[in-house]
């Protein structure tokens, strides 16, 4: 009903063409201030017809506040904006990808993901060992964690004003977001299960535990989460976490997430190994480290997670190098994040 992939596209090349072919707005409709909701419409169908693409079906829910897609009334009013009928498709790009480690799924067909893919909406990445990292135009970046699926709903620029609309959904995993500052009317959402974190420049985590609850966690900024169910909305302030349970459609009680890993150090050994030690943090069940060439950590080098507070490598990246060691609760939720530290290494 709302994407291009019940079309059963199976080639790649196929699919970028009528990506290209859908941006433009030529067989589009005078856009109405407000339109009234017919027998048969479906929001795909509507903005195929007034905005010249049936994948903007999200940015009319998004713009009507609409939750659930399918659950549209004839006689309902839909307000309308000649704005994003000017916007058109845009691509995130993969900057990192752990090789052999990840792909991308569309319309049925799967690929391996490199560097340098250009990610167009309505897929689906999905990552084994390995991490992702996607980055938009805007320079925002989302980083996707091992075992992780999110899926690409939206991807639109209103080429005018320069808006973004960026959508995502998490459907198992983790996913982390450093969202650059949004220009007025710009909107940045990852949906979970039944909730949903929208933000306005800020860094945030989500993960689905493989019980189904969703873990919330602003390290930078402040998300504001909801309920999709209930309708409940938190504002969630950095260093703070909040889990929503599927079950009963509610958010636990807000807590102070863990405190960043201390004393963060190292030393280079006779042998030419490389180790690594910091404090332990109370509360942690293990604990991240990300070996980086820069202090986003948007390419990572070396990652892996630890039981120790410890760790030696016999080979380390030589020239310089960014460090980042998160303490990881049992919920699996990262601590607040160390400032990163330089290695500089002959």
């Amino acid at each position: 009903m709302f994407t291009i992939a019940e079309k059963s596209i199976k080639c790649w090349g196929l699919f970028f063409a009528m990506a290209i072919a859908l941006a433009s707005p030529a067989g589009a409709q005078e856009v109405p201030a407000e339109y009234t909701v017919k027998k048969g419409d479906t929001l795909s169908k509507i903005a195929e017809k007034y905005l010249g693409d049936p994948m903007k079906w999200y940015i009319l829910m998004k713009f009507n506040d609409i939750d659930d897609p399918n659950l549209i009334e004839v006689g309902q009013t839909l307000k309308m904006n000649n704005m994003i009928a000017k916007g058109e498709i845009i691509m995130g790009k993969v900057i990192f990808v752990t090789e052999g480690q990840a792909s991308y799924e569309f319309g049925g067909a799967s690929r391996p993901l490199k560097e340098g893919d250009e990610i167009p909406p309505d897929g689906i990445i999905v990552t084994k060992d390995g991490i992702v990292t996607v980055k938009m135009p805007d320079a925002s970046i989302v980083q996707l964690s091992a075992n992780t699926r999110l899926k690409v709903t939206s991807l639109f620029m209103n080429q005018e004003d320069k808006t973004q609309y960026s959508f995502f959904e998490l459907m198992a995993g983790k996913a982390r977001a450093t969202v650059s500052k949004l220009l007025t009317g710009s909107k940045f959402e990852i949906r979970a299960k039944s909730a949903v974190a929208g933000v306005r420049g800020t860094e945030f985590e989500i993960l689905v535990s493989d019980d189904g609850d969703v873990q919330f966690a602003t390290f930078e900024g402040e998300v504001a989460v909801k309920s999709l169910k209930t309708g409940e909305t938190i504002a969630l302030p950095a260093g703070q976490g909040v889990a929503l349970t599927p079950k009963t459609e509610s958010f636990g009680e807000v807590r102070t997430l863990l405190a960043a890993p201390e004393n963060v150090g190292y030393r280079t050994n006779p042998d030419g190994s490389v180790t690594f030690v910091w404090d332990a943090v109370p509360g942690a069940e293990k604990y991240a480290l990300y070996v980086a060439k820069d202090n986003r950590f948007e390419k990572n080098q070396l990652a892996g997670t630890l039981n120790t507070t410890t760790v030696t490598f016999s080979k380390f990246p030589p020239g310089r190098a960014f460090v980042r060691i998160d303490a990881i609760d049992a919920n699996g939720v990262a601590s607040m994040p160390i400032k990163p530290l330089m290695v500089l290494l002959d």
